[in-house]
């Protein structure tokens, strides 16, 4: 789900459009996805719920990453004392 929440949330944030290859991930994880929670009796649950919301936030994370990285070098963030 983190695919289709980190374009979303660069268009956002960045105002930067997703490319091509974005677009396309987000429609294949949500077609996966949709056949995932298909069958009967199955329902959106709290785990689903749960799950949504921290992949939209760990989307947001990603974002901002790449936003620190660029003004930011990357080594210290990467290998931490």
């Amino acid at each position: 789900m983190m695919v289709v929440f980190t374009p979303i949330a660069q268009l956002f944030i960045e105002r930067r459009m997703p490319k091509l290859g974005n677009i396309t991930g987000v429609i294949v994880v949500t077609t996966g996805l949709y056949f995932l929670t298909l069958p009967t009796g199955s329902s959106f649950n709290l785990g689903d719920v749960t799950h949504s919301r921290w992949s939209f936030l760990f989307g947001i994370y990603i974002v901002y990453l790449d936003i620190f990285t660029k003004e930011e070098e990357f080594l210290p963030l990467a290998f931490s004392r």
